[in-house]
């Protein structure tokens, strides 16, 4: 079994047309991923005091990952606005809590605690400046980093000699030939893996030798929350974790993580685990900071 350690920030996603809150962030969701890939998933990052962030450390909890280095921060918890077209999530909205405002600084103890795990995974949105990618570098284990839809060549340029699997959202790159050849250049820029998504399209994975390609996994979608996440967390616990080399390696993993990345799009939210609410959103909140939490919210099930 290997160790995994998410880095970065946690989050609810608001589906108000449900009434329902769910637990999001992108790493939230890749440490309980891990979990559920078969890794012994641990994660790192600032949770609020409120009332939404002591349910996503629950939620972390549950599912057994370990929250060693975790910190909390005195204040209210971010939010994302969330809506579905056809199964597919749409975020119109966010409001930003202390554990969002918070840049992530790994002291020593942090770096001797992720020094022990067998690979590590951030993105775009863990408040994780360059600074400290270069500190995770330096540890000399793996390191898996999501661009997302967020990225220019200049970005990647400054971040990509630090990562070892980079993934990006491809959808809006062009035509095949177009993503085979910012994925050649992003390879010379220093990941040895590169994965370009392309949602029901499948991926293009170049390692420096050989393009593949992976298919997505026939489902019935019930919401797409946490997809990109899921794909990306398990295609690298299985690479990181296989006995095998070369292309049947890349191939079993990409497999892997296409029928996994199928199964979380079966799960209300990223995780699942929501809080379900009365009135409207804006009756949660006291008309004095606007954040504090009602009473009647409560868990589902």
């Amino acid at each position: 079994m290997i160790r995994s350690v998410s880095i970065g920030f946690n989050t609810m996603d608001v589906y108000d047309f449900v009434k329902t809150m769910y637990p999001g962030g992108n790493q939230l969701n890749t440490a309980i991923y891990a979990k559920w890939a078969g890794a012994d998933a641990a994660y790192l990052g600032y949770f609020a005091s409120d009332y939404r962030g002591q349910h996503l450390k629950g939620v972390l909890e549950k599912n057994g990952v370990d929250l060693t280095r975790c910190k909390t921060l005195e204040g209210q918890c971010s939010y994302a606005m969330t809506t579905l077209v056809d199964g597919n999530r749409t975020f119109h909205g966010t409001r930003k809590g202390v554990n969002a405002m918070t840049e992530i600084v790994l002291d020593d103890e942090d770096l001797a605690y992720i020094k022990n795990f067998d690979l590590a995974i951030s993105d775009c949105y863990s408040n994780l400046d360059v600074a400290e990618i270069k500190k995770i570098k330096a540890l000399n284990i793996p390191f898996a980093y999501d661009f997302s839809e967020e990225f220019t060549e200049d970005l990647l340029k400054e971040f990509c000699p630090y990562v070892d699997f980079c993934f990006l959202s491809c959808s809006q790159q062009g035509g095949e030939e177009e993503i085979k050849a910012l994925l050649r250049r992003i390879h010379s820029w220093g990941p040895k893996i590169v994965v370009g998504t392309r949602g029901a399209d499948g991926q293009i994975l170049f390692d420096g030798e050989d393009f593949y390609y992976g298919k997505a996994t026939p489902t019935e979608v019930v919401d797409t929350m946490g997809a990109g996440d899921s794909f990306t967390c398990s295609f690298c616990v299985s690479y990181v974790g296989s006995e095998k080399t070369g292309k049947e390696r890349i191939e079993e993993s990409l497999q892997f993580a296409s029928r996994f990345a199928a199964r979380v799009c079966g799960v209300h939210g990223a995780v699942g685990d929501g809080l379900t609410y009365e009135g409207e959103l804006e009756d949660l909140y006291s008309p004095d900071d606007g954040y504090v939490y009602k009473p009647y919210l409560k868990p589902l099930g």
